[in-house]
Protein backbone atom coordinates (compact mmCIF):
# COMPACT_ATOMS: atom_id res chain seq x y z
CA UNK A 1 0.00 0.00 0.00
CA UNK A 2 1.11 3.09 -1.07
CA UNK A 3 0.09 6.47 0.86
CA UNK A 4 -0.74 9.40 -1.42
CA UNK A 5 -0.84 13.34 0.06
CA UNK A 6 -2.74 15.75 -2.17
CA UNK A 7 -1.26 19.25 -2.16
CA UNK A 8 -3.67 22.02 -3.83
CA UNK A 9 -2.53 25.28 -4.02
CA UNK A 10 -4.25 28.56 -5.67
CA UNK A 11 -2.13 32.13 -5.14
CA UNK A 12 -5.23 34.16 -5.10
CA UNK A 13 -8.60 33.43 -4.81
CA UNK A 14 -11.02 36.94 -5.32
CA UNK A 15 -14.11 35.48 -4.55
CA UNK A 16 -13.20 32.87 -1.97
CA UNK A 17 -15.85 30.61 -3.28
CA UNK A 18 -12.36 27.89 -3.62
CA UNK A 19 -13.32 26.89 -7.38
CA UNK A 20 -9.94 26.46 -7.98
CA UNK A 21 -8.42 24.10 -5.35
CA UNK A 22 -12.21 21.87 -5.81
CA UNK A 23 -11.15 21.50 -9.49
CA UNK A 24 -7.03 20.29 -8.38
CA UNK A 25 -8.95 18.55 -5.60
CA UNK A 26 -11.57 16.36 -8.48
CA UNK A 27 -8.66 15.93 -10.66
CA UNK A 28 -6.26 14.31 -8.11
CA UNK A 29 -8.85 12.11 -6.34
CA UNK A 30 -9.53 10.70 -10.30
CA UNK A 31 -5.57 10.26 -10.46
CA UNK A 32 -5.41 8.23 -7.21
CA UNK A 33 -8.79 6.13 -8.23
CA UNK A 34 -6.70 5.13 -11.59
CA UNK A 35 -4.06 3.68 -9.36
CA UNK A 36 -6.26 1.85 -7.12
CA UNK A 37 -4.17 -0.82 -8.62
CA UNK A 38 -0.71 0.12 -7.86
CA UNK A 39 -2.39 0.55 -4.21
CA UNK A 40 -2.38 3.97 -3.87
CA UNK A 41 -4.28 5.08 -0.81
CA UNK A 42 -5.20 9.06 0.37
CA UNK A 43 -3.06 9.78 3.33
CA UNK A 44 -4.46 13.40 3.78
CA UNK A 45 -5.30 16.60 1.19
CA UNK A 46 -2.92 19.70 2.46
CA UNK A 47 -4.81 22.94 0.52
CA UNK A 48 -3.44 26.28 0.97
CA UNK A 49 -6.26 28.53 -0.38
CA UNK A 50 -4.98 32.07 -1.91
CA UNK A 51 -1.72 31.67 -0.57
CA UNK A 52 1.24 32.47 -2.76
CA UNK A 53 4.55 30.52 -3.33
CA UNK A 54 6.60 32.87 -5.43
CA UNK A 55 8.21 34.05 -1.59
CA UNK A 56 10.52 31.43 0.91
CA UNK A 57 9.73 33.11 3.69
CA UNK A 58 5.73 33.60 3.08
CA UNK A 59 4.43 30.92 5.91
CA UNK A 60 2.12 28.48 3.82
CA UNK A 61 -0.12 26.46 6.98
CA UNK A 62 -0.59 23.26 4.91
CA UNK A 63 2.36 23.31 3.21
CA UNK A 64 4.40 23.12 6.21
CA UNK A 65 2.37 20.47 7.43
CA UNK A 66 2.53 18.26 4.58
CA UNK A 67 6.55 18.82 4.56
CA UNK A 68 6.06 17.90 8.70
CA UNK A 69 4.39 14.65 7.93
CA UNK A 70 6.58 13.41 5.03
CA UNK A 71 9.62 13.64 7.60
CA UNK A 72 7.08 11.30 9.68
CA UNK A 73 7.15 9.25 7.72
CA UNK A 74 3.19 9.02 6.59
CA UNK A 75 3.31 9.15 2.77
CA UNK A 76 5.84 8.30 0.06
CA UNK A 77 3.98 9.85 -2.91
CA UNK A 78 2.70 13.67 -3.37
CA UNK A 79 -0.14 14.49 -6.26
CA UNK A 80 -0.36 18.23 -7.14
CA UNK A 81 -1.69 19.60 -10.21
CA UNK A 82 1.73 20.63 -11.70
CA UNK A 83 5.23 21.48 -10.02
CA UNK A 84 4.85 25.35 -9.59
CA UNK A 85 1.92 24.56 -7.47
CA UNK A 86 4.10 22.78 -5.17
CA UNK A 87 7.01 25.58 -5.44
CA UNK A 88 8.44 28.39 -7.38
CA UNK A 89 11.35 28.28 -5.26
CA UNK A 90 14.19 26.57 -6.82
CA UNK A 91 15.96 25.96 -3.26
CA UNK A 92 12.70 24.25 -2.52
CA UNK A 93 12.79 22.08 -5.02
CA UNK A 94 16.24 20.67 -4.52
CA UNK A 95 15.35 20.12 -1.19
CA UNK A 96 12.31 17.72 -2.51
CA UNK A 97 14.82 16.18 -5.26
CA UNK A 98 16.94 14.98 -2.15
CA UNK A 99 14.16 13.33 -0.64
CA UNK A 100 13.04 11.58 -3.41
CA UNK A 101 16.59 10.00 -4.33
CA UNK A 102 16.96 9.70 -0.52
CA UNK A 103 13.78 7.92 0.51
CA UNK A 104 12.03 7.27 -3.34
CA UNK A 105 9.71 10.04 -2.85
CA UNK A 106 8.05 10.43 -5.83
CA UNK A 107 5.87 13.52 -7.01
CA UNK A 108 3.54 12.93 -9.38
CA UNK A 109 1.58 16.11 -10.97
CA UNK A 110 -1.71 16.09 -12.90
CA UNK A 111 -0.56 17.62 -16.12
CA UNK A 112 2.78 15.18 -16.28
CA UNK A 113 4.73 17.32 -16.95
CA UNK A 114 7.32 15.76 -14.63
CA UNK A 115 8.15 12.95 -12.75
CA UNK A 116 11.25 12.99 -10.11
CA UNK A 117 11.82 9.52 -10.50
CA UNK A 118 14.05 9.62 -13.07
CA UNK A 119 16.82 12.16 -14.34
CA UNK A 120 14.68 13.19 -17.37
CA UNK A 121 11.95 14.17 -14.85
CA UNK A 122 14.44 16.22 -12.55
CA UNK A 123 15.95 18.11 -15.12
CA UNK A 124 12.63 19.21 -16.98
CA UNK A 125 11.48 20.35 -13.18
CA UNK A 126 14.73 21.99 -12.66
CA UNK A 127 14.12 23.98 -15.73
CA UNK A 128 10.42 24.29 -15.31
CA UNK A 129 10.80 25.93 -11.31
CA UNK A 130 13.48 28.15 -12.73
CA UNK A 131 11.30 29.48 -15.58
CA UNK A 132 8.21 29.75 -13.20
CA UNK A 133 10.66 31.95 -10.38
CA UNK A 134 12.06 33.92 -13.43
CA UNK A 135 8.24 34.71 -14.16
CA UNK A 136 7.58 35.72 -10.54
CA UNK A 137 10.59 38.62 -10.53
CA UNK A 138 9.19 39.67 -14.36
CA UNK A 139 6.43 40.08 -12.97
CA UNK A 140 7.08 41.76 -9.49
CA UNK A 141 9.18 44.22 -11.74
CA UNK A 142 6.11 44.75 -14.00
CA UNK A 143 3.71 45.56 -10.77
CA UNK A 144 6.68 47.92 -9.17
CA UNK A 145 6.51 49.66 -12.17
CA UNK A 146 2.72 49.91 -12.90
CA UNK A 147 2.67 51.21 -8.51
CA UNK A 148 5.18 54.20 -9.26
CA UNK A 149 2.70 54.92 -12.00
CA UNK A 150 -0.20 54.62 -9.91
CA UNK A 151 1.68 57.03 -7.08
CA UNK A 152 2.79 59.65 -9.69
CA UNK A 153 -0.64 60.25 -10.35
CA UNK A 154 -1.73 60.75 -7.12
CA UNK A 155 -3.26 57.29 -5.88
CA UNK A 156 -2.02 54.84 -3.80
CA UNK A 157 -0.84 51.41 -4.66
CA UNK A 158 -3.14 48.14 -5.00
CA UNK A 159 -3.55 46.51 -1.35
CA UNK A 160 -5.70 45.44 1.63
CA UNK A 161 -8.51 47.95 1.80
CA UNK A 162 -7.95 51.25 4.41
CA UNK A 163 -10.12 51.44 7.71
CA UNK A 164 -12.21 54.69 6.63
CA UNK A 165 -11.88 54.40 2.74
CA UNK A 166 -13.24 52.18 0.09
CA UNK A 167 -11.06 49.59 -2.14
CA UNK A 168 -9.57 52.39 -4.17
CA UNK A 169 -8.29 54.20 -0.89
CA UNK A 170 -9.22 57.35 -2.10
CA UNK A 171 -13.05 57.31 -1.43
CA UNK A 172 -14.13 58.18 2.36
CA UNK A 173 -16.31 54.92 3.60
CA UNK A 174 -18.38 57.37 5.39
CA UNK A 175 -19.46 55.41 8.31
CA UNK A 176 -15.77 54.52 9.43
CA UNK A 177 -14.58 57.85 8.50
CA UNK A 178 -16.61 59.24 11.12
CA UNK A 179 -15.44 56.75 13.93
CA UNK A 180 -11.98 58.45 12.69
CA UNK A 181 -13.36 61.37 13.12
CA UNK A 182 -14.49 60.64 16.86
CA UNK A 183 -11.42 59.18 17.96
CA UNK A 184 -9.10 62.84 16.70
CA UNK A 185 -11.93 64.44 18.49
CA UNK A 186 -11.99 62.37 21.98
CA UNK A 187 -7.90 62.92 21.55
CA UNK A 188 -8.50 66.57 21.54
CA UNK A 189 -10.46 66.84 24.08
CA UNK A 190 -8.14 64.80 27.00
CA UNK A 191 -9.30 61.17 26.01
CA UNK A 192 -6.58 58.89 26.61
CA UNK A 193 -6.97 55.68 24.45
CA UNK A 194 -7.09 53.46 27.10
CA UNK A 195 -10.65 55.01 27.83
CA UNK A 196 -11.12 55.64 23.98
CA UNK A 197 -10.72 51.25 23.51
CA UNK A 198 -13.29 50.80 26.74
CA UNK A 199 -15.80 53.01 24.98
CA UNK A 200 -15.95 51.93 21.32
CA UNK A 201 -16.04 48.31 22.32
CA UNK A 202 -18.70 49.08 24.69
CA UNK A 203 -20.21 50.53 21.78
CA UNK A 204 -19.01 47.72 19.79
CA UNK A 205 -17.46 49.78 17.07
CA UNK A 206 -15.87 47.31 14.63
CA UNK A 207 -12.05 47.91 14.71
CA UNK A 208 -10.27 47.36 11.23
CA UNK A 209 -9.79 43.63 11.84
CA UNK A 210 -13.45 43.38 12.80
CA UNK A 211 -11.95 42.55 16.32
CA UNK A 212 -12.10 43.98 19.59
CA UNK A 213 -10.07 47.24 19.97
CA UNK A 214 -6.95 47.36 21.21
CA UNK A 215 -4.78 50.14 22.37
CA UNK A 216 -2.20 49.08 19.46
CA UNK A 217 -5.08 49.26 16.96
CA UNK A 218 -6.21 52.74 17.60
CA UNK A 219 -2.67 54.16 17.32
CA UNK A 220 -2.04 52.37 14.02
CA UNK A 221 -5.10 54.09 13.26
CA UNK A 222 -4.73 57.90 14.42
CA UNK A 223 -1.05 57.59 13.42
CA UNK A 224 -1.66 57.43 9.73
CA UNK A 225 -0.49 60.30 7.70
CA UNK A 226 -3.57 58.90 5.19
CA UNK A 227 -5.76 60.57 7.77
CA UNK A 228 -5.05 63.89 6.34
CA UNK A 229 -4.60 63.06 2.94
CA UNK A 230 -1.08 62.41 2.58
CA UNK A 231 -0.19 59.86 0.51
CA UNK A 232 3.12 58.28 1.45
CA UNK A 233 5.70 56.02 -1.00
CA UNK A 234 8.11 54.22 1.25
CA UNK A 235 7.58 56.83 3.92
CA UNK A 236 8.19 59.85 2.07
CA UNK A 237 4.87 62.54 1.50
CA UNK A 238 3.98 62.50 -2.22
CA UNK A 239 3.61 65.87 -3.63
CA UNK A 240 0.20 64.57 -5.72
CA UNK A 241 -2.48 62.80 -3.31
CA UNK A 242 -5.90 62.42 -4.53
CA UNK A 243 -6.98 60.74 -0.64
CA UNK A 244 -9.86 62.48 0.64
CA UNK A 245 -8.97 63.17 4.25
CA UNK A 246 -10.83 62.47 7.10
CA UNK A 247 -9.10 65.40 9.47
CA UNK A 248 -6.90 68.26 9.07
CA UNK A 249 -3.03 68.27 9.11
CA UNK A 250 -3.16 70.36 12.03
CA UNK A 251 -5.53 68.18 13.76
CA UNK A 252 -3.43 64.97 13.38
CA UNK A 253 -0.33 66.89 14.40
CA UNK A 254 -1.99 68.14 17.62
CA UNK A 255 -3.25 64.39 18.26
CA UNK A 256 0.03 63.14 17.52
CA UNK A 257 1.64 65.67 19.93
CA UNK A 258 -1.02 65.57 22.80
CA UNK A 259 -0.26 61.34 22.90
CA UNK A 260 3.50 61.64 22.83
CA UNK A 261 2.80 64.48 26.04
CA UNK A 262 1.08 61.64 27.88
CA UNK A 263 3.28 59.19 27.39
CA UNK A 264 5.84 58.84 30.42
CA UNK A 265 8.34 56.47 30.12
CA UNK A 266 8.36 53.87 32.32
CA UNK A 267 4.96 54.83 33.98
CA UNK A 268 2.24 52.78 33.53
CA UNK A 269 -1.41 54.28 33.03
CA UNK A 270 -3.85 54.15 36.71
CA UNK A 271 -6.46 51.89 36.38
CA UNK A 272 -8.46 53.68 39.40
CA UNK A 273 -9.79 57.32 39.80
CA UNK A 274 -7.97 58.64 42.76
CA UNK A 275 -4.36 56.64 42.39
CA UNK A 276 -1.62 59.13 42.83
CA UNK A 277 -4.43 62.26 43.45
CA UNK A 278 -4.83 61.26 46.86
CA UNK A 279 -2.07 62.19 49.87
CA UNK A 280 -0.99 60.24 52.70
CA UNK A 281 -1.41 62.68 55.74
CA UNK A 282 1.06 61.05 57.72
CA UNK A 283 3.98 60.93 55.55
CA UNK A 284 2.40 63.15 52.35
CA UNK A 285 3.31 60.37 50.24
CA UNK A 286 0.28 59.74 47.07
CA UNK A 287 -1.70 56.95 48.17
CA UNK A 288 -2.18 54.08 45.42
CA UNK A 289 -4.98 51.28 45.33
CA UNK A 290 -4.49 47.93 46.48
CA UNK A 291 -7.00 44.70 46.91
CA UNK A 292 -7.52 44.89 50.58
CA UNK A 293 -9.82 41.83 52.50
CA UNK A 294 -12.68 43.66 54.26
CA UNK A 295 -13.48 43.32 57.96
CA UNK A 296 -17.13 41.87 57.14
CA UNK A 297 -17.52 40.30 53.67
CA UNK A 298 -13.99 38.79 54.04
CA UNK A 299 -13.65 39.49 50.36
CA UNK A 300 -10.99 41.42 48.16
CA UNK A 301 -12.25 45.11 47.63
CA UNK A 302 -10.27 47.80 45.95
CA UNK A 303 -8.84 50.31 48.87
CA UNK A 304 -6.46 53.22 48.66
CA UNK A 305 -3.98 53.15 51.04
CA UNK A 306 -0.34 54.91 51.51
CA UNK A 307 2.74 54.16 49.15
CA UNK A 308 4.70 53.14 51.79
CA UNK A 309 2.27 49.64 52.47
CA UNK A 310 2.21 48.87 48.63
CA UNK A 311 5.99 50.31 47.55
CA UNK A 312 7.91 48.24 50.39
CA UNK A 313 11.45 49.97 49.47
CA UNK A 314 10.47 52.53 51.85
CA UNK A 315 11.65 52.53 55.08
CA UNK A 316 9.20 51.70 57.86
CA UNK A 317 8.33 54.76 60.21
CA UNK A 318 6.26 52.77 62.84
CA UNK A 319 3.29 54.44 62.08
CA UNK A 320 -0.07 53.21 60.98
CA UNK A 321 -0.65 54.96 57.59
CA UNK A 322 -4.53 55.60 56.94
CA UNK A 323 -6.40 53.33 54.55
CA UNK A 324 -10.00 54.04 53.02
CA UNK A 325 -12.22 52.16 51.03
CA UNK A 326 -12.50 53.02 47.06
CA UNK A 327 -16.06 53.70 46.78
CA UNK A 328 -16.10 55.99 50.18
CA UNK A 329 -13.48 57.80 48.91
CA UNK A 330 -14.90 58.18 45.31
CA UNK A 331 -18.41 59.32 46.17
CA UNK A 332 -17.11 62.07 48.25
CA UNK A 333 -14.83 63.29 46.02
CA UNK A 334 -18.00 63.33 43.71
CA UNK A 335 -19.97 65.43 45.93
CA UNK A 336 -17.09 67.93 46.35
CA UNK A 337 -16.70 68.38 42.41
CA UNK A 338 -20.37 68.97 41.34
CA UNK A 339 -20.87 71.20 45.10
CA UNK A 340 -17.80 73.46 43.38
CA UNK A 341 -19.57 73.84 40.29
CA UNK A 342 -22.82 74.39 41.81
CA UNK A 343 -21.67 77.45 44.52
CA UNK A 344 -18.51 78.48 42.46
CA UNK A 345 -18.94 81.77 40.71
CA UNK A 346 -19.33 81.81 36.78
CA UNK A 347 -16.08 83.84 36.44
CA UNK A 348 -13.80 81.29 37.63
CA UNK A 349 -14.85 78.76 35.39
CA UNK A 350 -14.11 80.74 31.97
CA UNK A 351 -15.68 77.66 29.71
CA UNK A 352 -14.41 75.41 27.46
CA UNK A 353 -11.65 75.31 24.55
CA UNK A 354 -8.65 72.66 24.46
CA UNK A 355 -6.77 74.87 27.33
CA UNK A 356 -4.13 74.68 25.44
CA UNK A 357 -3.35 71.67 25.34
CA UNK A 358 -2.51 71.15 21.63
CA UNK A 359 0.30 73.64 22.04
CA UNK A 360 1.33 72.36 24.83
CA UNK A 361 1.84 69.47 23.88
CA UNK A 362 3.87 70.38 21.10
CA UNK A 363 6.29 72.16 23.09
CA UNK A 364 6.61 69.12 25.76
CA UNK A 365 7.20 66.73 22.23
CA UNK A 366 10.29 69.23 20.83
CA UNK A 367 11.77 69.09 23.97
CA UNK A 368 11.54 65.13 24.49
CA UNK A 369 12.82 64.75 20.47
CA UNK A 370 16.08 67.08 21.43
CA UNK A 371 16.62 64.69 24.58
CA UNK A 372 16.66 62.01 22.26
CA UNK A 373 18.80 63.90 19.67
CA UNK A 374 21.53 64.07 22.70
CA UNK A 375 21.00 60.60 23.56
CA UNK A 376 22.29 59.50 20.41
CA UNK A 377 24.94 61.72 20.29
CA UNK A 378 26.10 60.48 23.24
CA UNK A 379 25.67 56.96 22.04
CA UNK A 380 27.67 57.78 18.83
CA UNK A 381 30.59 59.43 21.16
CA UNK A 382 30.25 62.94 19.05
CA UNK A 383 29.62 64.67 22.43
CA UNK A 384 32.15 64.80 25.05
CA UNK A 385 30.01 63.55 28.70
CA UNK A 386 30.72 66.57 30.52
CA UNK A 387 29.46 68.82 28.05
CA UNK A 388 26.14 66.18 27.72
CA UNK A 389 25.34 65.52 31.16
CA UNK A 390 25.41 69.38 31.39
CA UNK A 391 22.69 69.41 28.36
CA UNK A 392 20.60 66.69 29.38
CA UNK A 393 20.02 68.16 32.85
CA UNK A 394 18.79 71.14 31.22
CA UNK A 395 16.63 69.35 29.20
CA UNK A 396 15.06 67.54 32.02
CA UNK A 397 14.14 70.66 33.70
CA UNK A 398 12.44 72.00 30.26
CA UNK A 399 10.93 68.54 29.98
CA UNK A 400 9.32 68.68 33.98
CA UNK A 401 8.52 72.67 33.07
CA UNK A 402 6.70 71.53 29.66
CA UNK A 403 5.11 68.73 31.39
CA UNK A 404 3.51 70.95 34.16
CA UNK A 405 2.32 73.00 31.48
CA UNK A 406 0.74 69.96 29.60
CA UNK A 407 -1.20 68.85 32.82
CA UNK A 408 -2.33 72.54 33.77
CA UNK A 409 -3.52 72.86 30.09
CA UNK A 410 -5.27 69.40 30.71
CA UNK A 411 -7.00 70.48 33.79
CA UNK A 412 -8.05 73.95 31.81
CA UNK A 413 -9.62 72.20 29.47
CA UNK A 414 -11.68 69.34 31.65
CA UNK A 415 -12.90 72.49 33.98
CA UNK A 416 -14.01 74.69 30.77
CA UNK A 417 -15.92 71.36 29.35
CA UNK A 418 -17.50 71.03 32.74
CA UNK A 419 -18.71 74.39 33.07
CA UNK A 420 -20.13 74.54 30.01
CA UNK A 421 -22.75 72.29 31.58
CA UNK A 422 -22.84 74.48 34.63
CA UNK A 423 -23.76 77.29 32.04
CA UNK A 424 -26.22 75.07 30.25
CA UNK A 425 -27.93 74.07 33.50
CA UNK A 426 -28.21 77.84 34.76
CA UNK A 427 -29.52 80.53 33.02
CA UNK A 428 -28.23 84.24 33.46
CA UNK A 429 -30.28 85.93 35.85
CA UNK A 430 -32.85 82.91 36.36
CA UNK A 431 -34.51 82.34 40.07
CA UNK A 432 -33.59 79.12 41.26
CA UNK A 433 -35.45 77.45 44.31
CA UNK A 434 -34.44 74.53 46.40
CA UNK A 435 -36.29 72.11 44.64
CA UNK A 436 -34.24 73.37 41.23
CA UNK A 437 -30.96 73.33 43.38
CA UNK A 438 -31.35 69.58 44.11
CA UNK A 439 -32.60 68.59 40.58
CA UNK A 440 -29.33 70.32 38.40
CA UNK A 441 -27.07 69.11 41.70
CA UNK A 442 -28.35 65.58 40.80
CA UNK A 443 -28.06 66.20 36.67
CA UNK A 444 -24.57 67.47 37.24
CA UNK A 445 -23.70 64.58 39.07
CA UNK A 446 -24.75 62.60 36.25
CA UNK A 447 -23.16 64.49 34.03
CA UNK A 448 -20.17 63.92 35.78
CA UNK A 449 -20.46 60.17 36.55
CA UNK A 450 -20.93 60.41 31.71
CA UNK A 451 -16.82 62.21 31.81
CA UNK A 452 -14.33 59.46 30.74
CA UNK A 453 -11.85 58.09 33.26
CA UNK A 454 -8.66 60.90 32.03
CA UNK A 455 -11.57 64.18 32.32
CA UNK A 456 -12.61 62.57 35.79
CA UNK A 457 -8.63 62.72 36.79
CA UNK A 458 -7.72 66.08 35.20
CA UNK A 459 -10.75 68.00 36.47
CA UNK A 460 -10.27 66.08 40.14
CA UNK A 461 -6.35 67.34 39.69
CA UNK A 462 -7.48 71.22 39.09
CA UNK A 463 -10.31 71.54 41.62
CA UNK A 464 -9.19 69.58 44.91
CA UNK A 465 -6.57 68.44 46.81
CA UNK A 466 -6.98 65.33 48.80
CA UNK A 467 -5.92 64.02 51.95
CA UNK A 468 -6.52 60.97 53.98
CA UNK A 469 -6.23 60.89 57.31
CA UNK A 470 -6.44 58.43 60.24
CA UNK A 471 -10.04 57.19 60.89
CA UNK A 472 -13.39 55.76 60.40
CA UNK A 473 -15.72 56.83 57.70
CA UNK A 474 -16.11 59.46 54.66
CA UNK A 475 -14.79 62.28 57.19
CA UNK A 476 -11.37 61.42 57.37
CA UNK A 477 -10.81 62.46 53.59
CA UNK A 478 -10.37 66.18 53.93
CA UNK A 479 -10.57 67.63 50.80
CA UNK A 480 -9.58 70.86 50.00
CA UNK A 481 -10.86 72.98 47.22
CA UNK A 482 -8.42 74.83 44.92
CA UNK A 483 -10.26 77.21 42.94
CA UNK A 484 -13.83 77.60 44.96
CA UNK A 485 -11.69 78.44 48.23
CA UNK A 486 -15.10 79.54 49.70
CA UNK A 487 -16.14 76.04 49.92
CA UNK A 488 -13.21 75.67 52.44
CA UNK A 489 -13.91 75.47 56.55
CA UNK A 490 -10.85 77.83 57.15
CA UNK A 491 -12.18 79.84 54.10
CA UNK A 492 -11.67 83.76 55.39
CA UNK A 493 -13.02 86.49 53.19
CA UNK A 494 -10.47 89.10 52.31
CA UNK A 495 -11.49 92.72 53.73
Amino acid sequence: MQRVAVYLRISLDQTGEERAVERQRQDAMKLIQEHERDDWVLHDIYQDNSVSASRREKKREHYDRMVRDYEAGRFSIIVCYNLDRLTRQPSQLEEWIERSEKTGLRIVTLTGEADLGDDDGRLFARIKVSVAKAEVERMGARRKRANEQTVAAGRPAPGRRPYGWEKDGVTLREDEAQVVRSIYSAVLSGDSLRALVRDLNAREVPSPQSTPWTAFKLRQVIDRERNYGALLRYGVEQPTSLIQPIVSKDEHEQAQAIIAGRAQPGRKPEKHLLSGLATCAICERRMGAKGLKSRNAGEREPYYVCNSRINRTHESDGKVHPTIRAHILEARVREEVVKAFLYGPAELFPGSDDGGVAEASVRLQEVRKRIGRVEDAIEAGTMQKGRAASRMAGLHREEAAALAVVTEAQARAATGRFADIRRGLFRPGQRVSFESVAGVRQEMGLRYDALSFDQKRDLIWALLEIRVERGYGAKRARLRHLVVTHLNDDYQEEL
